[in-house]
């Protein structure tokens, strides 16, 4: 044992060193969600609460709320005797209830009670019919009658509020539970109809614009980014068509709170942002003192739509939303808007996703220590040599360095020659690796191809007007097989810029191989690279399939960790939309493995072609980064070219790509990431598949968990 601790010290260091991160991290980030451990939180999996309760204007109801998936947060002063205004929150389309955290840590540490949740065919809540998820509204007025269930739940004050399409969901639930009397709340059978229950009494759309009305009683505001991809047009005064930052001069705007006799000059509209409009005229109103009647409001950030749910100023505006609308909770003191915590709870949730992915490394080099697995261990630099480079077999030949960055110095011809380990890794049969001038046209012509066809060919798939648009619906149909929205098109994009890659790889070995042909003669070959020879794995069929095992054993043990992180503070590992959670593994894994078939593509020709070219005596960092540079400055640089030009003039490049962009965000570092994975596990086993097969599994379970389905999730058969 203790030999196995001395050979092994590194690795366990870096383990440990990982799990205390997500220990200290997680711990942090719970400490911080519930404000000291003064507020509770429950993840609510099915969760039923039937009660008769009354509403704001004392008629009796009998409620059955559900919650199929949702994150409540009860602040420890709430009890029956207690009772605490609610808000019931959810995401926009493609989220899930997490990208509403912000949101519910600030309401809860004020002394709201809160539950985010997610909406039909998003997160946890599975589709159980053939329903676009895009406008799936089931979840949100289900969850509102929950919290009306619940005895620390006071009724006259209960919030709604969501962003984009879960904004359109609470328009949808305002509009249905405007109050139209008694005689309107009860069905034949004599129970509630679900609808025009008088139950809410503020809500508040985030990055949705079109308003279909509310109860008279009930305040109502719009939070908007200055830019937004999707909402907020409508026309100045005048009867200008308005692009979204000047919405706050629209008639739409001056419609929605109120302001009428405005003149006919393009600027006669200017709505005062966060202004409360009670009666068509701003009021202004103490921090954290309640409106004295319904108000309407309209908040704009200085941010695009994406950004509505990762913003200090955002939370801000929705804090002061239900502050205005209920006033601070009793029991409870004022805390300026401004003074925000979310932020540091997301910063540690990020370091647990660091130690999350400093995990990959060592638990591979513990479970290649293992017998079963010991053979897929690469071979000693001293080995290297003889049994990659035939020609050095009767040649002079030292090692030097350690293990790890090895050089093998030979004597081949008569000439002194060095050999990187990782460089003798690269192929079989690989001798002096092209060098000068044709390397560098070789290496960085092949890159900038490469990568700016990833980028601009996501237009070309995507847009209407793409010429590879009509490949695009081929590939991506929909199905219970295949039933997310997204997903589909992602991994056919992602394979077919790997196969271009590889395409294009093989264009450029051969365009080398014949110039070595004619500058070399017979000795053509000691020149030529073999760019696809780390696709080769020694052992054949058996150690690729325990290679597969291994790797999926990896990814297995990641993920028994963030389960048991979940159970433990009820925090995940994220930054932004990069979220790696829990999910319903019953229920979705089968789907996963069906899309990392289509993901493999990818990540083989991504692999290979990671480690097949590489530039000489270039140090393995400098290397990693060129290589990750590769993998996604075109994705970098059409969205740049996007939102530059969407921030500066307030239009955007390509106005049809406006969700494609967003949803290939978190893809951005995603791929930096893998090839980091990539040439780590590679530089351990000689053998490009173990990285293949932990980025596949990886990042499809992460992409698959994070967005949404129109089709019900199904098992391998259907």
């Amino acid at each position: 044992m203790k030999n196995y601790f001395k050979k092994h010290k590194l690795s366990l260091i870096v383990l440990l060193a990982a799990l205390v991160l997500i220990l200290v991290s997680s711990f942090c980030a719970s400490i911080t969600q519930s404000a000291g451990f003064t507020v509770k939180t429950t993840d609510l999996r099915d969760a039923k609460y039937e009660a008769t309760v009354k509403n704001k204007y004392g008629d009796e109801l009998s409620l059955k709320g559900t919650v199929a998936s949702g994150i409540l947060f009860v602040p420890n002063k709430a009890s029956a005797e207690h009772k605490l205004p609610a808000v019931a929150l959810t995401h926009g389309y493609l989220n899930n209830r997490e990208l509403q955290l912000q949101n519910a840590i600030e309401l809860a540490r004020r002394g709201f009670i809160v539950l985010t949740i997610d909406r039909g065919g998003h997160g946890n809540n599975e589709p159980t019919t053939n329903t676009s998820a895009m406008m799936n509204t089931s979840g949100l007025y289900e969850a509102i009658q929950y919290l009306a269930c619940m005895p620390e739940v006071d009724v006259s004050k209960i919030g709604v509020s969501g962003h984009s399409m879960g904004g359109y969901t609470t328009c949808t639930v305002l509009m249905n539970d405007a109050y139209l009397g008694a005689d309107k709340l009860v069905g034949a059978n004599g129970k509630p109809t679900g609808k025009n229950m008088g139950l809410v009494s503020a809500g508040l759309a985030q990055g949705w614009s079109s308003f279909m009305g509310a109860g008279s009683d009930v305040s109502v505001g719009l939070l908007k980014g200055k830019d937004d991809e999707f909402f907020f047009q409508s026309q100045l005064a005048d009867g200008t068509p308005s692009i979204s930052r000047q919405y706050l001069h629209s008639k739409a705007a001056a419609s929605f709170v109120g302001v009428t006799g405005y003149g006919n000059a393009a600027d006669s509209i200017n709505i005062e942002n966060g202004g409360i409009y009670i009666g068509g005229a701003v009021t202004n109103i103490e921090g954290g003192k309640a409106a004295a009647s319904p108000f309407r409001v309209v908040y704009e950030a200085d941010e695009i739509h994406p950004v509505n749910h990762f913003s200090v100023e955002s939370a801000k505006y929705v804090s002061n939303f239900f502050y205005t609308a209920f006033g601070t909770p009793d029991g409870y003191n004022y805390i300026a808007e401004g003074g925000q915590i979310w932020w540091v709870k997301e910063a540690f949730s990020f370091l647990g996703l660091v130690g999350f992915f400093a995990l990959v490394l060592p638990v591979a080099d513990l479970l290649l220590s293992i017998p079963f697995f010991a053979n897929l261990r690469r071979k000693q630099a001293e080995e290297l040599g003889a049994a990659m480079l035939p020609e050095l077999e009767n040649s002079a030949m030292a090692v030097e360095g350690g293990e790890n960055g090895a050089t093998v110095v030979a004597n081949v011809k008569g000439a002194t020659r060095k050999y990187a380990v990782g460089s003798l890794l690269a192929s079989a049969d690989n001798a002096p690796a092209l060098s000068g001038v044709r390397k560098n046209i070789t290496y960085w012509i092949l890159g900038i191809i490469c990568t700016l066809f990833s980028g601009f060919s996501i237009y070309w798939l995507r847009s209407s007007d793409g010429w590879l648009n009509g490949f695009g619906k081929l590939f991506t149909v929909q199905n219970t097989y295949f039933p997310q929205d997204t997903t589909g098109w992602v991994a056919t994009w992602a394979a077919m810029c790997g196969l271009f890659a590889l395409l294009a790889t093989g264009v450029a070995w051969l365009v080398n191989h014949i110039i070595n042909r004619v500058k070399y003669g017979a000795e053509y070959a000691v020149h030529d690279e073999h760019p696809l020879g780390v696709a080769k794995i020694e052992g054949g069929v058996a150690s690729f399939l325990k290679t597969v095992l291994l790797g999926a054993v990896i990814v297995a043990l990641l993920y028994a960790i963030v389960f048991a992180n979940w159970g433990i503070w009820h925090v995940d590992f994220r930054l932004w939309t990069l979220d790696v959670k829990v999910f319903e593994i019953e229920v979705m894994l089968p789907t996963m493995l069906r899309y990392s078939l289509i993901f493999f593509i990818f990540y083989a020709c991504n692999g290979i072609l990671n480690q097949g070219y590489r530039t000489k005596n270039l140090p393995e960092v400098a290397t990693i980064a060129i290589n990750s540079l590769f993998n996604v400055f075109g994705i970098f640089l059409v969205i740049v070219i996007q939102y530059g030009t969407f921030r500066s003039t307030g239009v955007m490049w390509q106005p049809d790509m406006n969700l494609n962009y967003i949803v290939l965000f978190p893809i951005i570092p995603v791929l930096v990431v893998a090839t980091i994975l990539s040439r780590r596990l590679y530089e351990r086993t000689g053998n490009v598949w173990l990285g293949v097969i932990v980025n596949t599994l990886l990042f499809t379970i992460i992409t698959v968990a994070n967005t949404a389905a129109s089709y019900p999730y199904v098992g391998f058969f259907a």
